[in-house]
């Protein structure tokens, strides 16, 4: 909750602790608002109307896919970011990225710490720029072929890179190391220029 309030610009901030690994009470706190029928300690505290901060129980953190915000850094015992993610907040579904960190004692899984912040900013910056007399585009992807935002095409976000770049197999290698750098457009009309965003310590890039 003090998370929140100290960064006005996250969403939501959480913790998820694998079963009796918070405090070995799992069973008493089943049904309670930091838990779900399980009794973990699974508290999500979110933003919501009026800047008010309310908590309630994470959800889908078992299932493939939907809860890889946990599976993932459980299974890899590695920092991940995940963009663009849709996860109700407050009944509401809500387009963010999330940044997590796992807990780890003498190389022990515990849980993960997390936080959350809406992307839409992101696509107002990329609406924005404006060069070459309109005729450059901009786009911000993932190293793995997931767009987040194109500029004045929002309905892209969460799509595949081919949408864009029917060529991303060849560009891929390069964006995932980190690589500055440039290629000509498949159709040879445009040059395209790549430039790496470091994401934390998670050894992954966006580009």
């Amino acid at each position: 909750r003090k998370v929140l309030i100290k960064n006005q610009s996250f969403l939501g901030a959480y913790t998820i602790w694998e079963p009796n690994a918070f405090d070995g009470r799992d069973a008493a706190f089943v049904g309670t608002s930091l838990s779900d029928n399980t009794g973990r300690f699974i508290p999500y505290w979110t933003r919501g109307d009026a800047n008010r901060i309310r908590v309630e129980p994470l959800t889908g953190y078992d299932i493939s896919g939907t809860g890889d915000w946990y599976l993932v850094p459980r299974a890899t015992k590695k920092e991940i970011a995940l963009a663009p993610l849709i996860y109700p907040v407050g009944g509401k579904n809500v387009t963010m990225a999330s940044f997590i960190v796992p807990i780890l004692e003498n190389d022990k899984f515990y849980g993960v710490v997390g936080v959350d912040a809406p992307i839409s900013f992101v696509q107002q910056l990329l609406d924005k720029i404006d060069l070459y007399n309109g005729k450059t585009n901009a786009v911000l992807l993932t190293g793995d072929g997931t767009l987040i935002s194109v500029r004045n095409r929002p309905e892209l976000s969460n799509q595949s890179a081919t949408q864009v770049f029917p060529n991303f197999d060849n560009l891929k290698g390069d964006i995932e190391t980190g690589k500055t750098f440039t290629k000509t457009s498949s159709d040879g009309k445009n040059l395209q220029v790549f430039s790496p965003i470091e994401i934390g310590n998670t050894g992954k890039y966006w580009s």
